[in-house]
């Protein structure tokens, strides 16, 4: 699952904000970044609970253990695809596409292989100019 989209065709990649010539990117990574936040705040909801067990009423501990349990579970399964490049500093394309990690990371092999494949073609068409 993806927030937006995400297209790769031959040498560029497609948000749905905007569109990346990836000869010029040097690396793809795929991240967690609420993954800090997430064991906060679980880490939290199960310590709170375990110091305040005997004075909370049961549906209190149970409200307590989902919303630790649905941070800790949002830190692991989001994620965030961002491309590093000289050409793109500055640009927000860090929060470009954000989905499940698992699914960004499956992203990422193909998107490499696009780059590979457009740095090829633009030294193939450099060489057929000179």
């Amino acid at each position: 699952m993806i927030l937006g989209y995400i297209t790769i065709t031959g040498t560029s990649l497609e948000t749905h904000n905007d569109s990346y010539a990836l000869a010029s990117v040097t690396a793809v990574s795929a991240r967690r970044p609420f993954l800090s936040s997430g064991l906060m705040i679980g880490g939290f909801c199960t310590l709170f609970g375990l110091a305040f067990a005997d004075i909370l009423y049961a549906g209190e501990l149970v409200t307590l253990a989902a919303v630790g349990g649905l941070a800790l579970l949002g830190g692991v399964m989001v994620g965030r695809l961002q491309l590093i490049s000289r050409d793109l500093r500055g640009l927000p394309i860090a929060d470009a596409v954000y989905g499940t990690y698992r699914h960004l990371n499956r992203l990422r092999p193909q998107i490499l292989n696009a780059r590979d494949f457009a740095r090829e073609k633009e030294t193939t068409s450099g060489e057929v100019r000179s």
